[in-house]
């Protein structure tokens, strides 16, 4: 085999995994509590655990999703009392985010179940070194970016 028929066949594996993954975002999920999550709003009321204070704008500009994604998210993490928000005392423009008592215990959750689920995987791919991963974290990077350029 070629390098472009190689590289047309890791393409094609990397699309193959992007549609399960998507696939396994959109299943609601209980992390904890019985309040039902997508994957998308675990992951940014993780993102705000671990930058309490952050702001809408911060988490737009860390995730590549426009404001109006973010406060959207936000506003039904809000509802389900897993975040809170506070006007800035220095800058009374901006709003900074926290998360709540259930919030702090959904993300601990979450993050058990992560590394549970990663601990599993690992076990089936014990034939592979650190440095295979790190090399193909390095591939998927550059395809990645180059894809990111094709968007814009």
């Amino acid at each position: 085999m070629d390098k472009y028929n190689a590289y047309k066949n890791l393409v094609e594996i990397i699309y193959e995994g992007t549609r399960v993954i998507n696939k396994y975002q959109s299943q609601p999920r209980n992390y904890g509590t019985d309040i039902t999550l997508y994957m998308a709003e675990v992951h940014i009321l993780a993102m705000i655990f671990e930058q309490e204070g952050v702001t809408v704008s911060e988490l737009a500009e860390n995730t590549n999703k426009s404001r109006s994604a973010i406060t959207q998210t936000v506003n039904k993490l809000e509802k389900k009392d897993l975040v809170r928000k506070e006007r800035n005392p220095e800058y009374h423009k901006k709003i900074n985010l926290f998360t709540t008592d259930i919030g702090r215990e959904t993300c601990l959750f979450h993050n058990d179940l992560d590394h549970t689920n990663y601990e599993k995987t690992l076990k089936s791919l014990e034939d592979f070194s650190i440095e295979e991963f790190e090399r193909l974290g390095k591939l998927y990077r550059v395809i990645s970016d180059h894809i990111k350029l094709e968007i814009e």
